[in-house]
């Protein structure tokens, strides 16, 4: 007889954390998830001083890891406001580095996501400008989301953070209005 083996959290969440088992689309706690099965997931949900998909990293590690991501996307800002991004070339590189900058949402912090809505921001405008596809600019609402979920996972208990993800819920909502005006 054939089992279907279970998906298990990667490496046991490093005893630094409980696998937990949803539904994919709603979040819902299940029992059990086999592999193969796109309708559910198992994710590791660490201890307090741990992060990461797996809770193999220490807080210290990932506070040391956002103060880096920050950086780099103020670096980022900094060179945009000093350059143009008139041309379609330009845009669509802004766009691939904000993507690269925002994969891994446990290296991500509130300040770092406020400097890459804003950035989004100056993306969407000047593919606007440009007439840019749709096909150019999606992978900016992959920041934003990752961005929207660094906003959940902090809680948002600061009024400064409420103001982080107003904001995002406008660039989404001013993403939207340039994509239904294609």
């Amino acid at each position: 007889i054939c089992e279907v083996p279970l998906k298990t959290c990667s490496n046991n969440c490093s005893s630094h954390g409980a696998c937990a088992i949803s539904l994919v689309v709603s979040g819902e706690p299940i029992e059990t998830c086999l592999n193969g099965d796109s309708h559910c997931q198992v994710t590791c949900t660490c201890f307090r001083g741990y992060s990461g998909d797996s809770c193999a990293t220490s807080e210290s590690e990932n506070l040391e890891k956002q103060n880096t991501r920050e950086q780099f996307v103020a670096s980022l800002a900094e060179v945009i406001g000093l350059s143009s991004t008139d041309t379609d070339e330009t845009v669509v590189a802004l766009v691939s580095m904000l993507f690269q900058l925002s994969q891994v949402t446990s290296e991500l912090s509130i300040p770092s996501c406020e400097g890459l809505v804003n950035l989004v921001r100056v993306a969407l405008e000047n593919a606007a400008a440009q007439e840019l596809s749709y096909t150019d600019i999606t992978n900016l609402l992959f920041v934003l989301d990752q961005c929207q979920a660094v906003a959940i996972n902090h809680e948002v208990e600061q009024s400064d953070d409420r103001r982080a993800l107003r904001a995002n819920n406008d660039t989404v909502i001013f993403v939207e209005e340039v994509l239904l005006s294609d």
